[in-house]
């Protein structure tokens, strides 16, 4: 390959190394500053105040009042059994709505009636409290049935069960809303502020990001530097050779790669800059120098050159690096609200792996097809048109142009330079497409299963590209 074409990646490699230089700098400087501060005495001081407060609040659950609270509610529910002989308080209220009409009769006020009544249409509600989680709800609706059968009934010795678990409810409900508990918990919260305030919330946020940025920048070099190695082997005479690829179709590929090489070296220089600042750190460093590891991969697989082993196994280990996190492009599809799609993409792979007559146009058409409809999806005209009026992004019919659908997806980046990039990335992607679609001079294909498969990684990393940033307009 020519020297200008590897002085605009050395350029880039360049601007990678002194951006991790910076932020290696920075982040050194930031665990500097917070491990002083997580070694102040205040901060020590406020974490100690913290455990002791928890604690206290620890005792006060496990004190014995609670516990005899407890233990005295286990003993009432007992003696409620034993009154009706129901081994369950579901079969105690079963058996209190079973009886109801003898009561009625033995005593014939209508105030108890009406009281029991009450009970046989609220037992179904009161069963399934006996089962629930909470016991404070259960006991306030004892309570109440409770209170009633006491002003009716006299002092029974079940009304008695019912008053004490009454009074031991209210005991535990007293001691677990008591101020002394609120008071502590606040104290707590006082002190975590205290403690935010402190090392600052931010600190560790930005760290984070930092620590993020720092291995992104590590592996976009990592990227980078097997970009360079290939390019570096890369003839240009050899290019096209290996499929007799017509002249004037190389001469366009060729042009398309240095135009998208300077494109990502003034990207490069860039994405320090603050315009950046708020944009996902794979999206402006990894993605990007991916995108250029496939499309010199693509060339390289059309050329005599065989390919080094050694290399290719240093792409692949690289590609699962960075994709080993996120979802396949199927999902992808589907995330995107455009499941109808994963049937065309299903097909096209479909089509690589039989290898049967013809598999290698197929494959290309496919793509390029889906290619078609996953842009339109990420930007409908509508949704164009409500963004933009600028007559130069529609052609003569009114539809948007390339460019517009490219500008409406890169919106949130808002960078010329950017925009400019994903414009020739997908320009030289589909010069490829063009290419394994009908640009030799044979009649048979000659393309490779291998040479099919580094067209998928590049379709497959531009389309990723395109939809995560496409997503970034909506976080």
């Amino acid at each position: 390959m020519d020297s200008d074409k590897l002085e605009n990646l050395n350029k880039a490699s360049s601007y990678t190394v002194n951006s991790l230089r910076l932020h290696t700098n920075q982040l050194t400087s930031q665990m500097d500053t917070i491990k002083g501060l997580l070694e102040s005495p205040k901060l020590t001081d406020n974490f100690s105040r913290i455990t002791g407060q928890l604690e206290q609040i620890k005792s006060l659950m496990e004190s014995p009042k609670v516990t005899d609270n407890l233990n005295r509610i286990t003993e009432q529910s007992q003696q409620i059994k034993s009154l009706v002989g129901s081994s369950s308080l579901t079969d105690t209220l079963s058996r209190i709505t079973e009886q109801s009409q003898q009561i009625r009769s033995l005593v014939g006020s209508s105030s108890l009636t009406d009281t029991l009544s009450r009970i046989t249409e609220q037992s179904q509600q009161i069963r399934s409290l006996a089962g629930s989680s909470s016991l404070t709800e259960a006991l306030s609706r004892i309570t109440e049935q409770s209170q009633q059968i006491r002003s009716l009934a006299g002092s029974s010795s079940l009304t008695e069960a019912l008053s004490r678990i009454t009074e031991q409810s209210q005991q535990i409900r007293s001691m677990v809303d008591s101020s002394r508990v609120v008071n502590i918990l606040e104290n707590s919260l006082r002190q975590t502020e205290d403690i935010e305030h402190l090392i600052g919330a931010s600190k560790f946020t930005d760290l984070t990001e930092q620590v993020e940025k720092a291995f992104s920048l590590v592996r976009t070099l990592r990227v980078e530097n097997l970009t360079q190695i290939s390019l570096t082997r890369l003839k240009l005479e050899d290019i096209g050779k290996s499929v007799l690829l017509k002249d004037d179709l190389r001469i366009s590929l060729i042009t398309n790669f240095d135009k998208l090489l300077s494109s990502y070296s003034r990207l490069a220089k860039l994405r320090d800059s603050e315009t950046f600042d708020a944009v996902p750190a794979e999206l402006i460093l990894e993605q990007p120098a991916l995108e250029m590891l496939e499309s010199v991969s693509l060339l390289e697989v059309i050329s005599e050159e065989p390919l080094d082993k050694e290399i290719e196994a240093e792409k692949n280990d690289i590609r699962r690096e960075i994709l080993t996190d996120r979802v396949g492009l199927e999902q992808l599809l589907i995330n995107i609200g455009a499941e109808d799609l994963v049937g065309m993409w299903q097909g096209a792979t479909e089509a690589l792996e039989s290898e049967r007559t013809d598999y290698a146009r197929h494959f290309s058409v496919s793509l390029r097809e889906l290619f078609t409809h996953i842009i339109h999806r990420l930007s409908p005209d509508k949704e164009i048109r409500n963004w933009s009026n600028n007559s130069e992004l529609f052609d003569k019919e009114g539809k948007p142009t390339r460019k517009a659908r490219l500008l409406f997806i890169c919106r949130a980046v808002n960078h010329d330079i950017f925009t400019d990039f994903i414009n020739k990335d997908i320009t030289a992607m589909l010069e490829f497409i063009n290419l394994f679609q009908r640009g030799t001079h044979q009649v048979d294909s000659p393309f490779t299963p291998q040479q099919l498969l580094v067209l998928k990684y590049k379709f497959e990393s531009n389309i990723r590209f395109l939809i995560d940033t496409w997503r970034f307009n909506n976080e």
